[in-house]
C-alpha cells in the first residue's frame, strides 16, 4: 500500500513473510514493546476469513472469543450490532453488579489480538529469511492513526469477568482481563478521566478509580496497520510457519492452552505462578521451551523459581529483537 508513512505497513511485512527474501523493515519500538492486546469485533465476511485464517497461523496471537456490548436500549437496539445476552448478564459482571438503567447486553463473536507479539512474530521471521528490521523510537506515526489508551490494574479491581465493549461516541472502550491483570483499553480516545467515567456510569458500583491503575499507556495506531484488513490486502498462505507459532498440533486456542499445561508441569515444582505462565505461552508461543530451560539456568542465581522465570522472560524479550 502507498503511504506517506516512514514505517512498513503491516500489509507489507505480510508480503516479506510471503516472498521469503532480505528485506529491510522499520517498525516502531513503542508498539512492539508496549505489550499492546486487544479485542475487536469483525463484521464482514471479508475479514472474518482473515481473521480464521490468522488465528490458525498463529493461534497464540489471534483466536476467537465471545465478547459483549453494553448497548442502548429501547427499540432501535433491535437493529444494532450484536445478538441479545440478557441471560449472560450474572457471567459478564462481578456479583452485585448490573448495567445501568437504559442499557441492554448484547454480544457477538470477536478475535483477541495480541498486537505486539504479531509485530514481532513477522519481524522475527522477517530476520530469519536474513532481511533487517529497524525499531524506530518515534512514537506517533505521520499519517492517519488511532489514539490508544490503555490503563493496567490488578484483577481485583476488575467489574467484569467476561470482555465488555462500551461504545462511547466515536470511541470504544474494552474491558478486558488477562490472568491477574485487568485492562481498559480505548480506542479513539485518550482522555483518562472520561473513560472512568463512562465505565462507572455505564456499570454503577464497579468503583473504577484511575488511583487503581498501576500503568497506563498511550499509542497512536495506523490506519494501515490494523491486522485483518493488512491481511486482506495480503493474505498469508495457510501453511505460513511464523516465528513463535511452528506448533506441533492442530492451531487452535484450546489446543494452546492444552500444550501450555503440559509445558507447565516441567516448572510447577518451581512455584511459578500458573497465571503468569500461560501468558508467557501465550506471549512467546514454542519459544517457552528456551525459556523454562533458562529458568532452569538462573535458578541458582535467585534461589526463586517465580523469580527465576519473570528473569528469563524479561531476558528473552530484551533480546529478540
Amino acid at each position: 500500500m502507498e503511504t506517506n508513512s516512514r514505517y512498513t505497513p503491516l500489509c507489507d511485512m505480510f508480503g516479506a513473510v510471503i516472498r521469503k527474501e532480505p528485506v529491510n523493515v522499520r517498525i516502531q519500538q513503542k508498539i512492539v514493546k508496549s505489550g499492546f492486546r486487544y479485542v475487536t469485533f469483525v463484521k464482514d465476511t471479508e475479514q472474518l476469513a482473515s481473521a480464521v485464517l490468522l488465528s490458525r497461523i498463529a493461534p497464540n496471537i489471534i483466536y476467537p472469543e465471545k465478547a459483549y456490548i453494553a448497548a442502548k436500549g429501547g427499540l432501535s437496539a433491535l437493529f444494532s450490532f450484536g445478538s441479545n445476552a440478557k441471560k449472560d448478564l450474572s457471567e459478564v459482571l462481578r456479583d452485585g453488579l448490573q448495567l445501568a438503567n437504559g442499557l441492554v447486553l448484547k454480544s457477538a463473536p470477536a478475535y483477541r489480538v495480541n498486537y505486539s507479539r504479531l509485530w514481532i512474530s513477522l519481524a522475527r521471521t522477517v530476520k530469519a529469511n536474513g532481511g533487517n528490521v529497524v525499531l524506530d523510537q518515534k512514537t506517533t506515526p505521520e499519517i492517519g492513526s488511532k489514539p490508544i489508551a490503555i490503563l493496567e490494574s490488578p484483577i481485583r479491581f476488575s467489574p467484569v469477568n467476561k470482555t465488555l465493549l462500551i461504545p462511547l461516541g466515536e470511541s470504544e472502550i474494552w474491558l478486558i482481563n488477562r490472568g491477574d491483570t485487568f485492562y481498559i483499553v480505548a480506542i479513539n480516545n485518550c482522555d483518562e478521566a472520561a473513560i472512568v467515567e463512562a465505565v462507572n456510569q455505564t456499570i454503577p458500583k464497579a468503583s473504577v478509580y484511575l488511583k487503581n491503575f498501576t500503568k497506563s499507556m498511550f499509542l497512536n495506531i495506523s490506519g494501515v496497520d490494523c491486522p485483518f484488513e493488512a491481511f486482506v490486502k495480503t493474505p498469508l498462505p495457510p501453511d505460513t510457519k511464523l516465528d513463535g507459532c511452528n506448533f506441533e498440533f492442530s492451531p487452535s486456542a484450546p489446543d494452546v492452552i492444552g500444550f501450555a499445561d503440559v509445558k507447565f508441569d516441567e516448572v510447577k515444582r518451581m512455584d511459578v505462578n500458573v497465571n503468569v505462565f500461560k501468558n508467557a505461552v501465550f506471549d512467546y508461543g514454542t519459544h517457552i521451551d528456551t525459556i523454562i530451560e533458562r529458568t532452569y539456568d538462573l535458578f541458582p542465581e535467585y534461589r526463586n523459581g517465580a523469580k527465576a522465570f519473570d528473569a528469563a522472560v524479561k531476558e528473552f524479550a530484551d533480546n529478540e529483537l
